[in-house]
């Protein structure tokens, strides 16, 4: 967290390179400009300076790619090549995944040629892994979740090929089962709801495995509390509450046990908020008193991570959540207010964050709970301006249901339809905006056989 030391060896090497004239520049020196120049972006990128470390990156790499252009054959010009194509996609990834996907493409090439004259060398295998990684992102980021696939199954194999090198085998081991778990989200997302439940278990049975044997590994531990989160978002969809507890339950005595550790981790903290409010709301789907319990730490949690300042925004979408929680299970007189609160807060969020579905899933989520509590307060144009707007927002997703972030939220409202907790009237207006549209019941899995109305 020494970015001030980091500056001073970037400009300091930068300054040393000065000395030496372009028609003189070996192919080393190349080298050490970019790694400098990169080194200065990261500290840029650390300190919110973007146009800046964008130039660095540049810079960086340029610098590099002369250097392989220079020396072909040097093994260490053709890795700094690939390096620097990673910092100039890292930097583009949100912003413009395209341009990303380009850099990226350079990345892979690079560690492609390197492993294959390098059998031998597992440090480039799991680098071309990363690579695959990066790209699955892309695709899996754009709505593409077959091509996704690939890349990710590509990676797995060479992750597990670098393993059986015996150096640093745990490790690659955990990058491994990091990697299963991003194929478990995209069967979730195209409705492969029984894989997707083999491969979490699979995940969680290799890391539990990983952690027994190395009790001080806490990043670990993480990942082991996310994946039993995501078995229990699973079990929601498949309609079995029962495990979705079981789940919860473990991925919350995992994230305590991690932030008793080190308390000064507010991002564990956060996860761990999170995790309560997901309890809460197994709990409310299973109508179980523990939802208030659930709810209360959630809420300590993001009150003392919000004593600084503005908290995040996915912070501040886990308490709309528990907004939007209270006002489904609380009483009638609180209810409007919540609901304008929540809706409220996660349109601001939106508008900060256009590209963000997980944002945009719980605010549709908001709209069309609120609707339906406006219509049975018999105020029909305001449940019809509230569901025209979550249609809204749900079309503008080209990947609509294929993005696992949009799954939940659109498992609650059918959790709602398949339970016949709408009305004959909430119907006719969720038929006039097309929510029964055959694009919006693509490939979801309904958890419970509707009774006829």
């Amino acid at each position: 967290g020494d970015t001030e030391s980091l500056a001073n060896i970037s400009e300091n090497t930068l300054f040393a390179l000065e000395k030496t004239t372009r028609t003189k520049r070996t192919a080393y020196d190349y080298i050490n400009e970019s790694r400098a120049q990169a080194l200065k972006g990261n500290v840029l990128l650390a300190n919110n300076s973007h146009k800046e470390a964008q130039t660095a990156f540049l810079a960086a790499f340029v610098a590099a790619k002369t250097a392989n252009n220079q020396s072909p054959e040097m093994t260490i010009a053709q890795e700094q090549y690939g390096q620097a194509a990673f910092w100039m996609g890292k930097y583009h990834q949100k912003r413009h995944p395209r341009i990303a996907e380009d850099y990226w493409s350079i990345y892979r090439d690079e560690y492609q040629k390197l492993h294959k004259d390098n059998l031998e060398n597992p440090n480039f295998t799991m680098e071309l892994s990363y690579a695959l990684d990066s790209l699955g992102t892309i695709y899996e980021g754009q709505g593409e979740p077959d091509k996704a696939l690939v890349y990710f199954e590509d990676s797995i194999r060479l992750k597990d090929l670098a393993a059986q090198s015996g150096k640093n085998n745990s490790d690659w081991k955990f990058e491994s089962i990091v990697t299963g778990s991003r194929i478990g989200n995209i069967q979730v997302a195209t409705g492969k709801l029984a894989d997707a439940q083999k491969t979490y278990e699979a995940s969680i049975r290799d890391l539990d495995e990983l952690v027994r044997n190395n009790d001080s590994a806490n990043e670990w531990k993480r990942q082991l509390a996310s994946l039993h989160q995501l078995k229990s978002r699973l079990s929601v969809m498949q309609g079995n509450l029962e495990s979705a507890d079981e789940e919860m339950k473990k991925a919350i005595n995992r994230f305590q046990e991690i932030v008793s550790f080190d308390t000064y981790r507010t991002d564990w903290r956060e996860m761990l908020a999170k995790a309560h409010y997901d309890a809460a709301e197994v709990a409310r789907l299973q109508r179980n008193p523990d939802i208030n319990k659930h709810l209360l730490e959630a809420e300590k949690i993001i009150s003392y991570l919000s004593t600084d300042g503005t908290p995040p925004a996915s912070l501040r979408r886990t308490k709309a959540g528990i907004l939007i929680t209270r006002a489904l299970t609380g009483k009638h007189e609180n209810k409007s207010a919540l609901f304008d609160l929540a809706v409220s807060e996660l349109k601001s969020i939106h508008d900060e964050q256009r590209k963000d579905s997980h944002t945009l899933s719980m605010l549709a989520f908001s709209l069309i709970s609120r609707g339906k509590y406006k219509l049975q307060e018999k105020k029909i144009d305001y449940a019809v301006s509230d569901f025209e707007l979550a249609r809204s927002l749900l079309s503008s997703v080209k990947s609509k249901i294929k993005d696992p972030k949009l799954i939940g939220p659109l498992v609650y409202i059918e959790e709602s339809v398949n339970r016949q907790a709408i009305t004959a009237e909430e119907r006719i207006w969720l038929n006039r905006i097309g929510y029964f549209h055959p694009d919006f019941m693509h490939q979801r899995q309904p958890l419970h056989t509707p009774q006829p109305n």
